[in-house]
């Protein structure tokens, strides 16, 4: 058995050893699959706690419990831009889909726009 677990699909080989072919997957893990097919929405996501998807179409499992960027304006920096933000739970210890999870929208010179639970805030006010 492996000394850590094989994601998207991969078997165990090696106690430090995943095969990866089934979906394409790279990392140790299989925590990254390519997504190169013409169903690819040319979008960023994230659902779960720990899973993403990039506008490259590349899916990762990255179990961290921090605040992540999805999307940021790459433009002059010293403009307001929008940014989009994911907040994981930073005590999330059980199953990663009973943890909350929080989205920060931030629009230029409007402020933030967060989405947690089924509760909406604008600026801090509900």
């Amino acid at each position: 058995p492996c000394s850590f677990p094989c994601l998207n699909g991969g078997q165990c080989v090696h106690p430090e050893s995943c095969d990866c072919s089934l979906y394409q997957a790279t990392g140790t893990r299989c925590q990254t699959v390519p997504n190169p097919g013409f169903e690819r929405e040319m979008a960023c996501r994230s659902w779960g706690q720990y899973n993403y998807e990039t506008f490259d179409g590349l899916y990762y499992h990255f179990p961290g419990r921090c605040t992540y960027t999805l999307l940021r304006d790459c433009e002059d920096t010293s403009q307001a831009s929008i940014l989009i933000q994911v907040h994981n739970d930073p005590d999330c210890r059980s199953s990663p889909y009973s943890c909350t999870r929080s989205v920060s929208l931030f629009l230029p010179w409007e402020g933030e726009i967060r989405l947690h639970r089924s509760k909406v805030t604008f600026k801090g006010q509900r």
